[in-house]
């Protein structure tokens, strides 16, 4: 653990990727700066929620965010969790991070001291529960947007004792993979709750392990699933210029039902409305497989476990040996920590810059979706503010 300083330029709260990249830039400007993570180590999601047979939903080029700390040899290429976890930790290491974070301590309050303009940050060590506090200048909220993942009894599913086989949840829990990832499912059958990013991974593993067939079973969707392999393909229409937005939308929903969807057999699978809603979600497999008929989508959810399987609400019933829960992460607006720092905002959400003169950076903010090039952009205008504020040309707390 880093040793306690009394007060520093910059506090960062969370050492994920934002985190070691607010930490990067402390160092080259020269600022103090401390780092808190209440993990034992850098990385934030890619070590508390991805599975070793996760991967980037984007490919390498969109993800590099420096360019001498290149992700794989293949700007193309499909990136494991692993590969990116352990190159945030580098990043960290190259840099001197290790000697400014506080790793196993937990924010318990943030406060603003208006007598000594500045913050005061309270947090716990969580194995010992000590408490320690420092003061800063500037406060930098890199906590992350996804908490942790919403549970079978969350998702009011009945009988969940009734299942015989295994149940697990999609994503990483209590610092164990999604079992799928790795144990023998030849001959098995396998139903997943869900269609996000977990889900179709545990899709993907399931088949690479031998699954017979997996049936990923979902509400109606509100969101678009992308080819990962045709990325550039619609990034590129997305940007076109002169273009109008809503011509190059109804282009792209176009080019993803006929050449995806539909020659997938998944016109039923369709997001409805006429929005172009998109969440970063990038999968081949999802229509290789579905083509293949290695896989089945079932628009329905689930309303109780039986001993053989799930009975739906259509009351359709879908045998399985294994169930994957992928219900999804809960969302943090807003970390109970900062109820003390009154900013006027109430979209702080997880990415937030305090301090004389700082731009206020949300989560809400279209930029943040392109990490980590939207954040770097934002820590541009951020510590843009820190030096204008040493150079004396702002005095008005904004």
């Amino acid at each position: 653990m880093a040793s306690k300083q009394q007060h520093v330029d910059v506090a960062v709260l969370g050492g994920g990727l934002c985190g070691v990249l607010a930490g990067h830039r402390c160092f080259q400007e020269g600022l103090s700066y401390t780092i808190i993570e209440r993990e034992s180590d850098f990385g934030g999601v890619w070590g508390t929620l991805a599975n070793k047979h996760s991967h980037l939903q984007a490919f390498e080029a969109m993800y590099r965010w420096h360019e001498k700390y290149p992700l794989g040899s293949n700007p193309l290429s499909k990136l494991s969790s692993g590969v990116v976890l352990e190159k945030i930790q580098q990043f960290a290491k190259d840099f001197g991070l290790y000697n400014n974070a506080s790793f196993g301590c937990e924010v318990v309050s943030t406060h603003f001291n208006e007598g000594e303009d500045r913050y005061e940050v309270l947090y716990k060590d969580r194995r010992s529960g000590q408490s320690h506090t420092i003061t800063a200048t500037f406060l930098m909220v890199t906590t992350g947007i996804l908490g942790e993942q919403f549970s079978l009894k969350e998702r009011n599913i009945k009988n969940i004792g009734a299942f015989k086989g295994s149940v697990s949840l999609a994503g990483r829990h209590e610092r164990h993979d999604c079992p799928i990832g790795s144990e023998d499912a030849h001959g098995k059958f396998v139903a997943i709750l869900g269609t996000g990013a977990f889900a179709c991974e545990a899709m993907e593993a399931a088949h690479r392990n031998g699954a017979e067939h997996v049936y990923l079973i979902s509400r109606p969707r509100k969101r678009w699933v992308l080819p990962f392999s045709r990325q550039f393909t619609t990034t590129f229409v997305s940007y076109a210029p002169i273009v109008p937005w809503t011509w190059k939308m109804a282009l792209l929903k176009n080019y993803l039902s006929s050449k995806f969807y539909s020659a997938s057999g998944l016109q039923h699978m369709i997001p409805a409305g006429s929005d172009m809603d998109y969440t970063g979600q990038c999968n081949d497999a999802f229509f290789n497989l579905s083509k293949k008929g290695k896989v089945s989508f079932l628009l329905d959810s689930a309303e109780s476990f039986t001993e053989n399987g799930i009975l739906l609400r259509s009351g359709q019933n879908v045998s399985a040996d294994i169930i994957i829960v992928a219900a999804g992460c809960k969302f943090t607006k807003r970390p109970k920590f900062l109820e003390g720092v009154k900013t006027g905002y109430d979209d702080i959400y997880s990415y937030a810059f305090l301090g004389p003169s700082a731009r206020i950076g949300t989560a809400s903010d279209f930029v943040y979706a392109f990490v980590p090039h939207g954040p770097k952009k934002q820590l541009d205008m951020f510590f843009h503010g820190i030096k204008c504020f040493h150079s004396g040309k702002f005095e008005v707390r904004s």
